[in-house]
C-alpha cells in the first residue's frame, strides 16, 4: 500500500520513485508506505492523495484519470479494465557504496526526500507478515532471526483487521422450494477478466451449482463466449 507525493498513512518508511505519464517523467516522494518490490500491484489511496494536495480528475470520454499536484498538471492516465495503472519506478536506497545521483533525476515540482531508516515496531511487523495475530507478532523474535523489535510500544488496533474480521450474518433461506431432480435448477456466475492470465491464457471462470444436490463445478474460460460450451460440457458430465 502506498500513498504518493507528500502522501501519508501510518509510520512505515520513505522512498523516491519516478512517475511516468506518457513521455513525461516526475520525481515523487512516497512517505509512510509499505513497499513490496515483488508484488505485482500496489494500491494508491485516492483519499490520502486528495488530503496531501493531489487532484484526481476522472473523465468518461476517453476514460482516464488526470493527475494534478498543487496546481501542476502532470498528465492523464488511461483507464484499463476500469482501473488506472500508475507507472512508478522505485529508486534504490543509497548505501555507503552506492548513492543516488540527484543530477540524474528528472526535474520536477515535487520535493525529494532522503531515504530514512525505519525503526522496527510491532505495527510494522504485523503489516509485513500479512496482518498476523497480535500474539504471533509479540513472539516473532523467539522463532525468527533478524526480526528483533526495538520499539517498546504496544501493538496498535489495526483498522483493516477489524473491518476484515467482522462477522457476517448468513443469507436468509430461500422461500422457494428446492429443486426435486438433478439439473432442474442450476445457479451460475461468471467472473473476469482476471488481470494475470492463468495457464493456457484463461482469464475467466464460471461456476455451476446444482440446486438439488449442491454439486459445484468450476470451468476456466479464455473468453466470455465460451460460457455456453462450458455448460454443455458440465451437463454432459
Amino acid at each position: 500500500m502506498a500513498n504518493p507525493g507528500s502522501l501519508t498513512t501510518s509510520s512505515r518508511g520513505n522512498c523516491v520513485a519516478i512517475l511516468s505519464i506518457g513521455n513525461r517523467k516526475h520525481c515523487v516522494r512516497l512517505t509512510n508506505c509499505l513497499h513490496a518490490p515483488s508484488a505485482m500491484l500496489n494500491l494508491l489511496s485516492v483519499g490520502w492523495m486528495l488530503s496531501k494536495g493531489w487532484d484526481c480528475v476522472f473523465h468518461a470520454s476517453p476514460p482516464c484519470c488526470e493527475l494534478v499536484y498543487r496546481g501542476t498538471d502532470l498528465g492523464a492516465i488511461p483507464m484499463v479494465n476500469n482501473l488506472c495503472y500508475v507507472n512508478l519506478e522505485f529508486l534504490p536506497a543509497p548505501s555507503t557504496q552506492n548513492s543516488i545521483d540527484v543530477a540524474s533525476i528528472p526535474s520536477s515540482p515535487h520535493e525529494i526526500s532522503a531515504f530514512t531508516h525505519v525503526t522496527p515496531s510491532l505495527d510494522l511487523w504485523h503489516a509485513r507478515l500479512g496482518h498476523i495475530g497480535g500474539e504471533a507478532v509479540h513472539r516473532l523474535p523467539l522463532f525468527a532471526s533478524g526480526a528483533a523489535v526495538s520499539s517498546k510500544t504496544t501493538l496498535s488496533k489495526c483498522e483493516s483487521c477489524i473491518m476484515g474480521k467482522h462477522p457476517r450474518h448468513p443469507h436468509p433461506p430461500s422461500e422457494s422450494p428446492r429443486a426435486t431432480h438433478f439439473l432442474d435448477l442450476i445457479h451460475s456466475d461468471l467472473c473476469g477478466p482476471i488481470l494475470i492470465s492463468m495457464p493456457h491464457n484463461k482469464r475467466y471462470f464460471i461456476v455451476f451449482l446444482d440446486d438439488h444436490t449442491n454439486i459445484l463445478n468450476l470451468q476456466l474460460l479464455a473468453t466470455k463466449d465460451q460460457a455456453l460450451d462450458a455448460w454443455h460440457l458440465v451437463r454432459a458430465r
